[in-house]
């Protein structure tokens, strides 16, 4: 794995960041040269849809049953840039 900073003008890094900052202005050049960007939104926990979990579970739980098995369902919400 390649680790690239994006200080260094002739990297790769430094392009990307800049066309992140494009985008993120609206393609106002000023703003994204000068580095003059809104602060990041606030990140929200996400909280998983307790009725979809109860059908998907229903429904995997007698799927198991017809053929004689048993098992559980599992789900794991992650977002590796939400605090835990």
């Amino acid at each position: 794995m390649l680790v690239e900073g994006t200080s260094d003008p002739t990297s790769l890094g430094y392009s990307y960041e800049l066309l992140a900052r494009l985008v993120v202005t609206r393609l106002s050049w000023y703003e994204a040269f000068e580095g003059k960007l809104a602060p990041p939104p606030i990140a929200k926990p996400h909280k998983l849809d307790d009725e979809w979990s109860k059908k998907h579970r229903t429904a995997g739980e007698k799927g198991l049953k017809q053929w004689g098995d048993a098992g559980f369902m599992e789900i794991v919400h992650y977002c590796p840039k939400f605090p835990h």
